[in-house]
C-alpha cells in the first residue's frame, strides 16, 4: 500500500516538475531570441520560435509531463491530484528567482505557503475516515470503512473506490 502511494506521488511530482521545467525553458527560449508577440504574425516566425532549442526542449518536457500525468489521472481521483499541479507555481517562482532574478514579495511568499497548505489539506486524510461515494458522484467521509453504501454496486463508483486503495 505504501509503495503504491509512493509511486503515485512520485509520478505526480515528476509530471509537475516536467511542466515547470518546460515553462522555465520557454522563458529561456524567448529571452534568447528577443521574442515579442508581434513577431508571431507569420508561419516562418512561428516555426523559428518552435525551432529554438529552449522552446523545443520545453515542448519535449511538456510531452513527457503529459504522458506521466495521463498515468496519474488514470488511477487517481482528478479532484485529489489536480490541486497538486499548483505546486508548479512554487517551483517556477523559486526557479525564476534563481535563474532570472525575479523578486519575491511578502505576499508572494505567503501565497506559496497557502498553496502548499492547501495541497496538504486536500491530500491529507485521517486514518479513521475513508471516502465513499454519495449519491453516486459526490464524495463524503464515513468513519466505518466496512459500511455498505447505496452506490457500491455502481461500477463507476466501485472503480473509483478501488483506484484509491
Amino acid at each position: 500500500m505504501f509503495a503504491q502511494k509512493t509511486v503515485w506521488l512520485c509520478l505526480t511530482l515528476l509530471s509537475i516538475c516536467c511542466a515547470a521545467t518546460g515553462q522555465i525553458l520557454f522563458k529561456m527560449g524567448v529571452r534568447s531570441m528577443s521574442f515579442s508577440i508581434g513577431k508571431l504574425g507569420s508561419i516562418g516566425a512561428i516555426a523559428k520560435t518552435l525551432a529554438n532549442p529552449y522552446v523545443a526542449s520545453g515542448l519535449a518536457f511538456f510531452a513527457v509531463g503529459t504522458i506521466l500525468w495521463l498515468a496519474v489521472i488514470s488511477g487517481k481521483q482528478l479532484s485529489s491530484v489536480y490541486p497538486m499541479v499548483s505546486l508548479g507555481y512554487i517551483l517556477i517562482t523559486v526557479a525564476s528567482i534563481a535563474l532570472f532574478g525575479d523578486s519575491i514579495s511578502l505576499f508572494k511568499a505567503l501565497g506559496m505557503i497557502f498553496i502548499l497548505t492547501g495541497v496538504l489539506l486536500i491530500n491529507t486524510q485521517p486514518n479513521d475516515e475513508r471516502p465513499v461515494s454519495a449519491a453516486c458522484g459526490a464524495r463524503v467521509f464515513a468513519s466505518a470503512p466496512d459500511t455498505p453504501h447505496a452506490c457500491d454496486n455502481n461500477p463507476l463508483a466501485a472503480r473509483s473506490a478501488q483506484s484509491e486503495r
